[in-house]
C-alpha cells in the first residue's frame, strides 16, 4: 500500500529531475493533467479504504440512465433551434440576433441547490447576477454533469442553459493512447510510481484520459465559436472536463478562470502548489486566473505563480458567501447546544460515534452529508440507530443551506474540507478532527482562527467542543471582493465592452 506523501515526492522528483516543458499530445501541455489526476486519483483511493461511502456518481440510478436523460434534452434543443430556424426565416429577412454572452459558466450538478425556488449553481449565480445587474452584459451556463438525483430540476431549467452532451467530440483515437503510453517519459514516470504500489494499470488509465481530454475538447471549441465569450469559468478544473474546456479556450483565445472551493493554502495540496518545471508561458490545459477565497491561498500559489508570464492568482473571496450571509437570520435550531458535523467522503469515524453516545443528554449532533455522498444518508442513519444513538439530526442538517448552519450552530467540527474556510467566515472556531489538516491549515492554526484536535478519541474532542462552545464567535465576514474580482477581470478585456458601471 503506497502511502500519499511517497506519491508527492515522486511527483515532485520526476518535475525536477525531467524537462516537461515541451511534453505536448497533439499540441495540449499534458505534464499539469497528469501531475493533477494522478495525484487526486491516489488521493481518492486512500480516501475510498478509509471508511468511505459509495460516491453518488458511482450508485445505479433508478429508472433509465442519466446518459439517456442527457440525449433526450439534446434532441429537444436541436428541435427547439430547428424551429426558431424556421420561425425566423418566415417573420424577417433580417431577424434578432441572439445576445451574445461576454461570459460562459462551466459547471454540474455537484455545486447545485435550490435556493428561493430556483434550481442554481450556488458559486456562479451570485456571479450571474452581478455581471447582468451591475456591469449589463450577458452570461450563459454550460453544465457538463448533471449526476443522477436532478433530473426534475434539470428539466426546468433545460430551455436557460446548454448542455455540453449536445455537441460532438472528434473520435476516440488508439494510435494516439499508444504512442503516449510508449513515450519514455511516460513511461519512466509510471515505472516510478509502480514501484511505491500504484495499481498497475494506472498508466493505460491516464492515457485513455488524455485522449479523452484531447477528443472532449473539440466540443467546448464547438460552443465557443458559436457564442464568442470573452470570459470562460469553471470550478475546481482538476477533472478531464474542464482540462479539456481550458485547451479549447486556450486555442481560440478565450480567457478562464478556476473559481477555487477554498482549497488548502499550504503546499501540500500538488493541485495548485509546487511547480518546479514550468514553462514562462505557462500551460495551455491550465487557467490564465486562479480565483481563490483569501490571501493565504494567493500567497502560496504565488511562489511558482510568480516565475511565468501566463497565470495569475485573483482574490475574488467565496460568492455564495458573499451574496448569501446578509440574507442570514440568527436563530435557535435546538433546545440542546447544536454540534455541526460535515463529513467529507467517510462514514462517522468510532470515536465521534463514542462522543456523540457520552453526550446524548447534552448535544445534538447535526449530522451534514458530502454533496458527493448524498444519497448515503439512510446507511448513515441506519449506523446510529445500530449504536442506539438519538441525539442526532440528519434531516434538517441535510436540507438547510449550510451557511445558516454554519451562522446557528454551537460549534462546527469537519475533517480536510472547504467548510472549514466557509466555517471561519462564519465567524467560527471550526474543530479539525484529523492530524493531516495540520499540513493543509497550518497559518490558521498558528492564528487561532481553528481548533486542532489533539487526539482522535471521544474524550478528546467532548474537551475540543466544550472548550469552543464558550469561545465568542467572530463577526461574518461578508465581503465585495467578487465585485472587485469580476470588475478586475472585464476591465482587462477589449474595450469595446460597454462596461457602464465600471
Amino acid at each position: 500500500m503506497f502511502h500519499l506523501k511517497e506519491i508527492k515526492d515522486k511527483i515532485l522528483s520526476f518535475e525536477r529531475d525531467q524537462d516537461l516543458t515541451d511534453w505536448k499530445y497533439q499540441g495540449m501541455d499534458i505534464w499539469p493533467i497528469l501531475r493533477t489526476l494522478v495525484f487526486v486519483e491516489c488521493r481518492n483511493e486512500l480516501n475510498s479504504r478509509k471508511n468511505a461511502v459509495k460516491l453518488d456518481w458511482l450508485r445505479k440510478s433508478k429508472g433509465k440512465p442519466v446518459r439517456s436523460f442527457l440525449r433526450k434534452l439534446k434532441v429537444k434543443l436541436t428541435l427547439k433551434d430547428k424551429d426558431l430556424g424556421r420561425e425566423k426565416k418566415s417573420v424577417s429577412k433580417t431577424p434578432k440576433a441572439h445576445p451574445i454572452p461576454n461570459a460562459m459558466f462551466f459547471g454540474s450538478w455537484y455545486f447545485r441547490t435550490t435556493f428561493n425556488g430556483r434550481f442554481i449553481n450556488k458559486f456562479f449565480f451570485p456571479l450571474i447576477q452581478i455581471i447582468e445587474n451591475k456591469f449589463h452584459l450577458k452570461s450563459i451556463e454550460v453544465e457538463y454533469s448533471t449526476g443522477n438525483k436532478f433530473r426534475s430540476e434539470y428539466k426546468q431549467i433545460s430551455d436557460e442553459i446548454e448542455f455540453i452532451d449536445a455537441y460532438e467530440p472528434r473520435a476516440f483515437n488508439e494510435s494516439r493512447i499508444k504512442w503516449l503510453i510508449n513515450d519514455s517519459r511516460f513511461v519512466v514516470f509510471f515505472d516510478s510510481l509502480s514501484e511505491l504500489g500504484v495499481r498497475q494499470d494506472m498508466a493505460n488509465i491516464m492515457a485513455q484520459k488524455i485522449e479523452k481530454i484531447y477528443q472532449e475538447s473539440f466540443r467546448y471549441e464547438q460552443l465557443f465559436s458559436k457564442y464568442q465569450p470573452k470570459l470562460a469559468f469553471c470550478l475546481t478544473f482538476f477533472n478531464e472536463q474542464m482540462f479539456a474546456m481550458l485547451f479549447a479556450a486556450s486555442k481560440v483565445g478565450v480567457k478562464s478562470i478556476d473559481i477555487g472551493h477554498g482549497f488548502p493554502s499550504d503546499p501540500e495540496n500538488l493541485i495548485y502548489n509546487r511547480f518546479w518545471n514550468y514553462p514562462k508561458e505557462g500551460y495551455n490545459t491550465f487557467p490564465d486566473f486562479f480565483w481563490v477565497w483569501d490571501e493565504p491561498v494567493k500567497e502560496a500559489m504565488n511562489q511558482w505563480v510568480q516565475g511565468q508570464n501566463k497565470h495569475r492568482v485573483l482574490v475574488g473571496g467565496n460568492p455564495w458567501l458573499d451574496f448569501i450571509i446578509p440574507t442570514l437570520s440568527q436563530e435557535s435550531l435546538s433546545p440542546k447546544k447544536v454540534v455541526l458535523y460535515t463529513l467529507t467522503v467517510n462514514r462517522p469515524e468510532h470515536f465521534i460515534l463514542d462522543a456523540m453516545k457520552k453526550s446524548q443528554d447534552r448535544f445534538e449532533w447535526w449530522v451534514r452529508l458530502h454533496p458527493a455522498i448524498s444519497l448515503a444518508k439512510e446507511e448513515v442513519r441506519e449506523m446510529f440507530e445500530k449504536n442506539g444513538l438519538t441525539n442526532f439530526n440528519l434531516d434538517e442538517a441535510n436540507r438547510l443551506q449550510l451557511p445558516f448552519l454554519l451562522k446557528n450552530c454551537d460549534v462546527h467540527i469537519s475533517r480536510n474540507s472547504s467548510s472549514i474556510f466557509e466555517s471561519i467566515s462564519m465567524g467560527n472556531t471550526p474543530i479539525l478532527i484529523d492530524e493531516e489538516s495540520i499540513n493543509y491549515y497550518s497559518s490558521y492554526i498558528k492564528k487561532d482562527l481553528v481548533k486542532l484536535l489533539p487526539q482522535e478519541n471521544a474524550q478528546s474532542l467532548l474537551l475540543a467542543i466544550e472548550q469552543v462552545m464558550y469561545k465568542p464567535k467572530g463577526k461574518n465576514q461578508s465581503s465585495t471582493k467578487s465585485l472587485e474580482a469580476l470588475s478586475f477581470l472585464f476591465e482587462s478585456l477589449p474595450s469595446e465592452l460597454p462596461l457602464k458601471d465600471l
